[in-house]
């Protein structure tokens, strides 16, 4: 709250603490931002998408598993070493050793998002209403089309067949 304070961003930002209400939370947001180092699997990608919220996070681990990047949330490439990112101001205590990178469709040493990428992105989309409203009907057509457990389960079925 301090370095929002100092920032002058306190009509921006909001630090919510736990939320109960998850649906609420969903229908007071625009957009989705996840810029995880890694992630084992979105579910609050998912969860944004099924409210028709867009998501901007980074391209690692299960993030893109969720969302058709470019249709209905957009996923960046990080960049910034583990030196970059911690003279920003982040933690290397739990800076994992290796994460898969869908991209490269291997395993890499971790990177972070650059943080001007990352707002020039946030930024682009929100100044095009044109662009946020067809990826959030999409996210919410995704979400249900997509998503559904029953049809999960018919597509690992016929994979496997």
């Amino acid at each position: 709250q301090a370095l929002i304070n100092h920032l002058n961003l306190g009509q921006h930002i909001q630090l919510l603490g736990n939320v109960d209400d998850m649906s609420h939370y969903y229908h007071q947001i625009d957009l989705l931002v996840v810029p995880s180092i890694r992630e084992a699997f979105g579910m609050s990608i998912a969860e944004s998408l099924a409210h028709g919220v867009p998501v901007i996070c980074t391209e690692v681990d299960g993030t893109t598993e969720v969302f058709i990047k470019g249709e209905n949330s957009l996923a960046i490439k990080p960049t910034l070493g583990p030196q970059q990112y911690s003279e920003l101001g982040g933690s290397l205590s739990d800076w994992p050793e290796f994460v898969y990178s869908p991209s490269e469709d291997a395993i890499v040493d971790p990177k972070a998002l650059d943080p001007d990428t990352l707002a020039q992105t946030i930024a682009t989309l929100l100044n095009d209403p044109q662009q946020y409203s067809t990826m959030s009907e999409r996210a919410r057509a995704h979400a249900i089309n997509k998503l559904d457990y029953t049809a999960h389960v018919e597509n690992l079925y016929q994979l496997l067949l």
